[in-house]
């Protein structure tokens, strides 16, 4: 995301500042909102609107899948019963 930024023309510093912020409101939210992430999306994202096409562009880029195969496994005791 800082890079997405930093390629647009945000200062760096700028960019990094406002990543943190919403990686930091989004975690809150999280925590706060037992709900699953599937109906807090649809709580910010409107149909057609510009974040569900920014989704929709990283499931075409298969980010999605590299997250799940990055991470492997899930180590003994967290493996879903």
């Amino acid at each position: 995301m800082i890079e997405a930024g930093a390629v647009r023309g945000v200062p760096r510093d700028l960019a990094r500042a406002l990543v943190t912020q919403v990686l930091t409101g989004s975690a809150a939210w999280l925590r706060a909102d037992r709900r699953e992430v599937a109906t807090l999306r649809e709580k910010v994202c409107a149909p057609g609107g510009a974040d569900i096409r920014r989704i929709a562009a990283l499931d075409r880029h298969g980010v999605r899948a590299a997250v799940v195969s990055a991470l492997g496994d899930a180590p003994p005791g967290l493996s879903p019963r």
